[in-house]
């Protein structure tokens, strides 16, 4: 029978620097085509206030794993637009990679999670969860479906006609769903990450 999952452990995560110089971060997953990026899920830490690398066409969201707290300020052209303020573990926002966007830290480092979208013809619906919640994984159409473990977790995964499977996910792990399924966590806390097109076909 054909795998339902694969799990990334922090380890196959690819280091890379930020655009702006001013850190590095964890690559977990990427997707690219002639056009360029299309979807790119990474983690990071933020240890120090400044101004966001420039990723213009792609639609940010951002999900603090953990810290104090962290306030986003953006600006396009000479337009302010609100405020993002993180206060708690997996409060999260959502904003344009082509603003101007300043990071101002309440106290100390935080760690973040970020999934970029092209916003031309690709979404990226992102939920934070915790236990118990249901979930479903359309793999068979999203270009990529997954779990983000913000702490360790425990999830059930339920396939017609397959024995339901206890999965154990440990913290900073992510699990990529390679078939439709139905899941269950059990135990714990997790970002849901679902990527489709937008693109129709003619």
């Amino acid at each position: 029978m054909p795998s339902l999952y694969r799990i990334i452990s922090p380890t196959q995560y690819k280091r890379m620097p930020w655009k702006n110089g001013l850190g590095e971060t964890l690559e977990i997953m990427r997707l690219e085509d002639g056009i360029g990026v299309r979807f790119r899920l990474s983690q990071a830490s933020v240890v120090e206030e400044g101004e966001f690398s420039f990723f213009d066409g792609l639609q940010r969201t951002l999900v603090m794993l953990s810290g104090n707290g962290i306030t986003l300020s953006h600006q396009s052209d000479e337009t302010c637009h609100p405020l993002h303020v993180f206060n708690h573990a997996l409060d999260q926002a959502s904003f344009l990679g082509g603003d101007k966007t300043y990071a101002t830290l309440t106290d100390g480092p935080i760690e973040d999670l970020n999934i970029m979208a092209r916003q031309a013809d690709t979404v990226a619906h992102v939920a934070t969860h915790s236990s118990p919640m249901m979930l479903k994984s359309e793999a068979n159409v999203a270009l990529f479906a997954g779990l983000y473990a913000q702490s360790d977790c425990q999830i059930v995964i339920n396939v017609a006609g397959r024995a339901p499977e206890v999965v154990s996910v440990l913290q900073d792990h992510t699990v990529h769903m390679l078939e439709e399924a139905e899941l269950t966590l059990v135990s714990g806390n997790g970002i849901w990450i679902t990527v489709t097109s937008t693109s129709k076909i003619c």
